[in-house]
């Protein structure tokens, strides 16, 4: 029996689980006992059908595919042994001349990859076979990004927005042979995109407009709202912002939110102008991007505290959350069991009220991307010497595996899907490594 994956081909064992060659999973046939690959819908050798893999989700022409996404995911259950483990081998992304800095994006079995020069690489996030290698800006310095959002890619590079089909991608996928269909392209006349998100309507939970903030040659920020089908302007012209703000936070209502240098802004659905804008007094940090949580808008300050403002009411009110001092501060993540906190010291935990639950072991280094929470676990990945740290989100007392990576810096958030944790250096080295779980 041999391996099933291309230009591997290794002898394996009867029923084996993974090619020691490749690092690639196996998927057996129950009728017959021959390898395929784990995304393989009929048997290679009998054609009859094989059993759905229960992490790895297969489009089988159901337009309302969602991906896996696990959330009882504990710390207990890692196998102190093995703790993380390579899901396959790591990937080099265009042989390192490209900076990857924009956070990875993983839905319906694919991770997106955007490097800063317009470079954009999908893969197979279960075997780490690369799909499509394309280029969407031309700048070389260009910010780039991605986002995945029912069923449609959305790239960002230069003064364009552009997006996919990927229900069609995955038809054709499955079929044979993945390939990107497009469905709309938006260019913005000298006018530079800078952040792109989605918003729904109250009346429904599917995203109806994409949210495109951009920067104009003569220094004027804007916000657009374009149709996500078709790709037309919600508004003839844009919303005008007071200057360079975050990236938008969305709330169930479709009202945006924005940190500026020294505000907050929200700019409520279907307005044609900024909504209440409240004055800060102290300097925060607009690049990090602010998150939702318990009816609040969450934000850095430069001092390294955390703040929050009310985002369910008619004003916003702000007001310091933590009196904690996280130096070098750099992004979170929030979930119902606490705030996780990226800083230059490492990772540290806030319970929602701000109270500081644990802080970051000594022998941390410092985290630059922002870190994720799966479950009640939290990962981070350091940023010089690319190091995934794996924490218990539940307890009061800090708990951590170290895996290293890459010897590379890190910039670019990681992503999670099916057990596994996405990471990706500012070089391309590309990395997915899997939660090993104990034996019970």
């Amino acid at each position: 029996m041999n391996c099933p994956y291309p230009r591997c081909g290794n002898n394996l064992e009867r029923e084996s689980e993974w090619c020691p060659a490749c690092g690639r999973k196996i998927l057996s046939c129950p009728h017959c006992r021959d390898s395929n690959r784990t995304s393989a819908r009929y048997c290679r050798s009998c054609g009859e059908p094989l059993p759905a893999e229960r992490e790895w989700p297969r489009f089988r022409r159901n337009p309302e595919l969602d991906a896996f996404a696990p959330s009882d995911l504990a710390y207990e259950s890692i196998d102190p042994k093995r703790q993380l483990e390579p899901l396959w081998p790591a990937v080099q992304l265009g042989s390192g001349k490209h900076k990857v800095i924009a956070a990875l994006a993983a839905e319906y079995g694919l991770i997106v990859v955007v490097a800063r020069q317009g470079f954009v690489y999908i893969l197979n996030r279960l075997t780490g076979e690369p799909l499509v290698e394309t280029r969407i800006a031309d700048r070389i310095e260009s910010d780039c990004g991605a986002l995945i959002e029912s069923g449609t890619l959305v790239l960002t590079g230069n003064d364009r927005v552009l997006a996919f089909d990927l229900i069609a991608s995955l038809r054709a996928w499955a079929s044979g042979r993945f390939q990107l269909f497009p469905r709309w392209e938006r260019e913005f006349a000298n006018e530079a995109v800078l952040h792109v998100t989605t918003a729904c309507s109250p009346e429904d939970t599917r995203p109806r407009n994409v949210l495109v903030v951009t920067q104009a040659s003569h220094g004027e920020f804007h916000l657009w709202r374009i149709d996500m089908a078709a790709g037309t302007l919600a508004n003839d012209e844009p919303v005008a912002l007071p200057g360079a703000v975050s990236s938008p936070q969305v709330d169930d209502a479709g009202n945006a939110f924005f940190v500026a240098a020294d505000s907050i802004i929200r700019v409520d659905r279907g307005a044609r102008e900024c909504g209440p804008i409240a004055k800060l007094p102290c300097a925060v940090r607009p690049e990090i991007p602010p998150a939702l949580a318990d009816g609040g808008l969450l934000f850095a300050a430069e001092d390294g505290t955390v703040w929050t403002c009310n985002a369910a009411g008619p004003t916003l009110c702000p007001r310091p959350l933590s009196e904690a001092h996280l130096f070098g501060l750099s992004g979170f993540a929030v979930s119902p069991l606490g705030i996780f906190v990226a800083h230059a010291k490492g990772l540290s935990k806030l319970s929602l009220g701000g109270q500081v639950v644990w802080k970051a072991d000594p022998a941390m280094e410092g985290v630059r991307a922002a870190p994720l929470v799966a479950g009640q676990c939290g990962f981070g990945v350091t940023q010089n010497s690319s190091t995934l740290y794996c924490c218990d989100f539940r307890e009061r007392f800090l708990r951590f595996y170290r895996t290293p990576l890459a010897d590379d810096e890190t910039l670019a958030a990681p992503a999670f899907a099916g057990r596994t944790v996405y990471s990706c250096s500012l070089h391309g080295n590309f990395t997915a490594m899997r939660v090993a779980l104990r034996n019970l």
